[in-house]
């Protein structure tokens, strides 16, 4: 089989132009900030850890309509999600991922593991957003209260290619917890996940 490269943790904004790298995952939130609207984030290797933003805590906080691309390789020439897997783990210090409210997100080839929180271990999507998921996995994340994998708050969710499994949360929504809003699943799964204490696991 292929042989997994990994290696710290870069991202561009200008498809390489400029890199950021870092030893953390603080260059993935360096280069959602620095990136324009509506623009591209390519992000390579492993990005670990988390970082407090309005009291949060998460790997990323996303502000604005972008797209997260992972698979690349560290010049971001070339892009093979198998031997070249992204990594955004969290270290289960805090959430991988925070989309605000009212913001249009895409994701592809990403692995978000090793997330922890009350709501939403790996992904927090607040009011009115709209995400995508493509070739992407949910693994290894975990809430005190709902959602494991992915909490939702009258968002838009689609899984394209993508799988969600192996989350746990304290109450309801292991993998998945929706308040409202809508979901939806082309050739992706949502399984073994678990709530310990009422059901839902997915």
């Amino acid at each position: 089989g292929a042989v997994e490269v990994m290696w710290n943790c870069l991202t561009t904004k200008d498809n390489g132009a400029t890199r950021y790298i870092s030893e953390d995952a603080v260059a993935v939130q360096y280069a959602a900030d620095q990136s324009a609207a509506s623009g591209t984030v390519k992000i390579s290797g492993a990005c670990v850890g988390t970082q407090t933003r309005s009291s949060r805590q998460q790997l990323l906080s996303v502000e604005k309509t972008l797209t997260l691309q992972g698979g690349w390789n560290n010049t971001f020439a070339t892009l093979n999600r198998d031997l070249y897997p992204t990594l955004l783990d969290a270290a289960n210090t805090g959430r991988v991922l925070y989309v605000a409210d009212n913001q249009t997100v895409t994701m592809e080839g990403l692995r978000l593991t090793r997330g922890s929180s009350a709501d939403g271990g790996a992904a927090y999507l607040a009011a009115g957003t709209n995400v995508t998921l493509t070739y992407s996995l949910v693994y290894n994340n975990s809430a005190t209260a709902a959602g494991g994998g992915i909490f939702s708050v009258g968002s838009a969710l689609t899984l394209n290619q993508s799988h969600i499994y192996s989350n746990t949360a304290t109450t309801v929504g292991g993998g998945i917890y929706m308040s409202s809003g809508a979901l939806s699943l082309s050739s992706s799964s949502v399984h073994g996940n678990r709530a310990t204490t009422s059901t839902g696991g997915g």
